[in-house]
Order: C-alpha cells, then structure tokens, then sequence
C-alpha cells in the first residue's frame, strides 16, 4: 500500500481489472471464512479424538481419575489455545472482512489511492465485436488471452479486455505503459531458459504500432525489490515472498476447480520439493489409466501399514511387479507426488493423498501436485505448446532438461499426456 500511495499519480486501472475484482470479492471473502471455519471444525475435532485416544489409553490402564482428568486438561488448553490463535491471527491479517465494503480495510486503503485513476467500460455497442475479436486471436493464438481459453473459472475474454483498454488509453495521453501482474502465462512473457525477461515481443510491436509507445512489465514480487532501493521504501523479504505465493495460488486457481485450501496447501510444500522429484514408470503398462493406478497405489496406504505390509499388497494388487525391489522403486511414485511418506518403515499418506483418497481419486489435485513437484514437467509442458508431439520427442531425446535423462524425460511426457495436461499427438 505505501508503494502504491508513493505513485498514485502514475497508476492507472483498467475498467475489466475493477470489473473481475468486484465479481471475485464475495468468493474471496467467502473462502476466507470458510478456511477459518473448516480450520476451527479441524482442531475441535482433533480435540476430541485426543481426548478419546487418551481415555482409551487409561482404561488399559487402569489411570486414576486425577490423573486422567489432569491430562485432559491440559488437552483441553492446548487446543482452545491454538483456537484463539487463530481467531486472533485471522482478525489482525483481515482475512476475514465483512461484506459491507465500509468496514473492509483493504478498500479502504485502496479507495483514495485509485481515486480517479480507473478506466471507463467499453461501449454496450461493440461487446459483441470485442467478443469476436477475443475468439479470433485465441483461435490464431494472439497475446495476450488465448491461454485462458480453456480456463475453467472467470471470463475467458478477460486478459484481451484488459489489453485493448490499457492500449487505447496509451493512444489517448501517448504514454509508455509498465504493467504490473501476478499473471505468469506465456502469452503475457518472453521466455528465455524458463525466466521470465519481459512482454511477449507481439504485445511490445502492437503498443508500439496503435499508440507509438513502449511497454515494459514486472511481477508484484519484483516491484516490491526495486521499490526497496529506486522509491525508498521499506520492504520486508517476508511481503517479497508473499507476494510470489499468491501469484502461484492465483495461477493454480484459474485452471483448478479445487478450494483456495486445497491449493494453499501445494502452494506451501517447502521450496526443495518443487521440481525437484524424478518418476518411476506405473505398474501397469502404458495405456492404462494413470490416475486410477494412482488412485489405487494411494489407497493400499490408506492404513498406514509397515513398508513390507504394502509392498505385499502392492505386489497383489500389480501381479505382473514380480521383483520386490521393482514394486518399492515403482511405489516411490506417491512420494515424489506428495501424496504419501515413508518414515521408520511405515507408509502413510499425507494430507493431500488422504484427500485425494477421499474424493476417489482427484484429477485436479493430482495435475497440481505434478507440475509443482516433478522435475521438468512445467518445462516440458511449455515446450510441448510450440512443437509437434514428434519434434518434442526428438528435442527431449537430444537435449533433455537439465538434470534429466532422456528416458526420463520423455516419462515425464507420457504422464503429462495421460493427465490432460498437454492434448497427446
């Protein structure tokens, strides 16, 4: 908010941009209670499987009835502890806001900054021309936009609203344009090696070309870095990393019908594991599904079991995993997508596999938990949008990503097609 006060009069907001922000408002706000909610229902229900774990644990015992009591006190404080934690935490960080926009602080701070200083609406008259428009540049893959095609929530025709109002106020004070957006797309960024260097080369000419100016961009997270030395400002690493966390959630949210909780939770696996996990192949030959064998690998761990416990399963379930240490090479795939541990050669799932257990097998969350974890699929899955199937195969067979094997890499590949993340070809 300081930086954004400090060049107030430089900003500018596209009408489209204040549009989605005021659709997405009651959803943001109702999945910030709901977290809150869920989060309390958790630890009230964790409250009492303790005290039920205890009591069995006493009863075995023989515990008197003071000492029982005494443990279930301190339970008991433990917990509305944690509870009133969180309550206070989530009233201070103002995620829960009422929907009275009088009383939300984060309007409230925004309201004189942008006062003012957003765009107005097209015309009723040419939607349905901006809207054929839209369709014809996704359809020919003209930036920005056509990557939102297939998203499965908001308005696909979005990001092309957002660019032809930023172009024609351009043309109208003949300005240069710096866009600041957690939008992380390729059809927003030139891509060198995989780092982002600045506005697609298309987006540049067309500024150019209709307002005879320039365009520049930067991400939320990189603003917050020069605004430390170029505006004077005082800038925690902390609000840096925040501000590259929400851009993740934000970009997993578009395409993902999953909850913000649901996605929160990848976001926040700790930095080694993302794109930091080799695959093994399934125990099923290739053209089987990937996510029912996942499923039911997932599910033989569904009771914790020791190690020697699953791998017999394991080897029940996939009879034609003959070598024991084939199957536990090949059971490794649940760790390298998160979805299970083993730990003093015991096998259990994580929270997230514990989900994807429950829902029967979540798609969504699987797509996720790959492309944040497996080395090279975020890569390969770029690669794979601007070369044929066969050309990609051939590159990856000459030049894998670093790191990887070609056998790998092209491993990698068959999962991203069996997972509806790049269309087989």
């Amino acid at each position: 908010m300081a930086i954004l006060a400090m060049i107030s009069n430089q900003l500018w907001i596209p009408h489209q941009v204040q549009h989605e922000f005021w659709q997405n408002r009651k959803n943001a706000l109702r999945d910030s209670k709901d977290i809150y909610t869920r989060t309390v229902d958790d630890l009230r229900s964790l409250q009492l499987k303790s005290i039920e774990a205890v009591n069995r644990w006493s009863n075995r015992l023989a515990l008197s009835g003071d000492n029982l009591d005494s443990i279930r006190d301190s339970l008991k404080r433990g917990f509305e502890q944690a509870i009133n934690k969180v309550d206070k935490l989530t009233r201070a960080e103002a995620f829960i806001a009422s929907e009275d926009t009088n009383d939300d602080p984060v309007l409230t701070a925004l309201e004189p900054i942008l006062h003012g200083r957003v765009g107005a609406a097209f015309d009723a008259s040419e939607i349905d021309s901006l809207l054929a428009e839209a369709e014809r540049r996704s359809r020919e893959k003209i930036p920005p936009g056509y990557e939102d095609r297939d998203k499965k929530n908001g308005f696909p025709a979005g990001d092309y609203f957002v660019w032809e109002q930023i172009i024609r106020e351009a043309e109208r004070r003949r300005i240069d344009v710096l866009i600041i957006t957690g939008d992380t797309k390729k059809d927003w960024w030139e891509e060198e090696n995989g780092q982002k260097k600045g506005p697609r080369l298309d987006l540049v000419r067309e500024l150019r070309k209709r307002a005879q100016t320039r365009l520049f961009m930067l991400r939320p997270e990189v603003l917050l870095q020069y605004a430390k030395t170029v505006l004077n400002v005082e800038v925690s690493d902390k609000s840096v990393e925040e501000a590259g966390r929400v851009d993740r959630l934000r970009a997993a949210l578009e395409w993902s019908s999953l909850s913000v909780r649901e996605v929160a939770a990848l976001d926040n696996l700790s930095d080694e594991a993302v794109g930091s996990f080799l695959l093994a192949k399934l125990p099923r030959d290739e053209n089987g599904d990937y996510l029912e064998t996942i499923f039911d690998m997932a599910q033989l761990a569904s009771s914790s079991p020791r190690l020697d416990a699953y791998l017999d399963a394991f080897q029940a379930r996939f009879p034609n995993i003959s070598l024991r240490s084939e199957a536990r090479r090949r059971m490794r795939n649940l760790e390298s997508l998160g979805l299970a541990s083993i730990a003093k050669n015991q096998v259990r799932l994580t929270p997230l596999g514990e989900r994807f257990v429950a829902d029967g097998g979540n798609l969504e969350l699987l797509k996720i938990s790959f492309l944040r974890r497996i080395a090279g699929a975020v890569g390969i899955r770029e690669m794979a949008q601007a070369n044929s199937r066969s050309e990609l195969r051939a590159r990856l067979r000459k030049a894998p990503p670093q790191g990887m094997s070609a056998t790998q890499a092209l491993l990698t590949l068959r999962w991203l097609e069996q997972l509806d993340l790049i269309v087989s070809s």
